[in-house]
């Protein structure tokens, strides 16, 4: 798991917080690493669909966008999702300024980091079900 989180940071797209979770939990419990990827990844597109559906009503709430964009950040910078919590203050800002059209470039380009970042998790979680079977297989 050192090798593969320790690559990521140098592409930017997840930053050196995941590496501190893993090291600080999964000693614990083995499968939290999993859980936090598929909880993380699951409940940012969740709130990316929200923030889609919004974008499509004649009448947008920009302070209910703000506050999805704010979980965003927030979850993506727990997490180490560099790129998403990046393109979060962006999503912010045009809802600051109240301008739909660059929020929703905005949101458009978040949403193709959302998902490389995924991709980018879904292998470590791979890798971390992978270390737990053989761990697993290896105190038989």
């Amino acid at each position: 798991m050192a090798i593969l989180s320790s690559q990521l940071p140098t592409k930017g797209v997840i930053s050196d917080q995941l590496s501190q979770v893993i090291t600080q939990k999964s000693l614990a419990d083995p499968d939290f690493i999993v859980q936090l990827i598929h909880t993380y990844c699951t409940d940012v597109g969740m709130l990316l669909l929200e923030m889609m559906h919004c974008t499509h009503l004649p009448d947008v709430d920009f302070s209910k966008l703000t506050a999805l964009a704010q979980k965003v950040e927030e979850k993506s910078s727990w997490i180490g999702a560099e790129h998403v919590r990046l393109a979060s203050g962006h999503l912010i800002q045009f809802c600051n300024e109240k301008n739909k059209v660059n929020f929703s470039r905005a949101l458009s380009w978040m949403e193709n980091e959302f998902l490389q970042t995924q991709d980018k998790l879904d292998h470590i979680a791979q890798m971390e079900e992978r270390i737990i079977r053989l761990k697993n297989k290896l105190k038989k």
